[in-house]
């Protein structure tokens, strides 16, 4: 009797959204690329290759993202693995018309901590992505306009001036510019 093992292809995608969020110690890149590899490895999986964005999800020409699509059309990729669908992307338009596509070339998306695989979930999901999207978008415009409303400036403090807003950062004494 002759067994064949077969393990499927993998490529995975994470994704943040600011450089911020990158450079943080904290940053869910080591995370989402923990979680990924680990999935793949727990069931003999081969990771090809991992795909790594900075970009708000809502973009969906991110460029990772878009050599990720090229890399799969050229390559024999079985699944792309994410760690959570808003990762993938946060356009849920986008997310289903390209989970769908992928799906008629043999290609599956699966998340390693959520569950996509029923399509009612998947849809529900997909939403659920573009409207936490859209609900940070309104809550960090609701902040702005309230800041600028009471004439507080909002984030750093314009070149020049001391990050207290109070008072320059240089002044002039005796006819030169100094740091105070």
């Amino acid at each position: 009797m002759v067994t064949t093992v077969t393990h499927r292809r993998i490529v995975g995608y994470i994704r943040v959204s600011t450089d911020k969020q990158a450079r943080e110690d904290r940053s869910s890149f080591g995370t989402q690329e923990g979680r990924i590899r680990a999935t793949a490895s727990a069931v003999g999986d081969l990771m090809v290759k991992i795909f790594c964005d900075v970009e708000s999800g809502r973009r969906d020409d991110r460029p990772q993202y878009r050599a990720m699509l090229e890399y799969i059309r050229e390559n024999d990729i079985d699944t792309v693995l994410v760690q959570y669908l808003d990762r993938f992307g946060r356009n849920p338009k986008e997310i289903l018309s390209r989970i769908w596509q992928f799906g008629e070339q043999g290609v599956s998306v699966e998340a390693t901590d959520q569950d996509i695989k029923d399509e009612m979930m998947l849809i529900v999901n997909a939403g659920m992505a573009g409207h936490g999207s859209k609900r940070t978008s309104e809550r960090f415009q609701a902040n702005m306009n309230n800041s600028a409303r009471k004439g507080v400036h909002s984030g750093p403090p314009p070149y020049g001036l001391r990050p207290d807003g109070l008072r320059p950062a240089r002044e002039i004494k005796d006819g030169k510019a100094v740091v105070v």
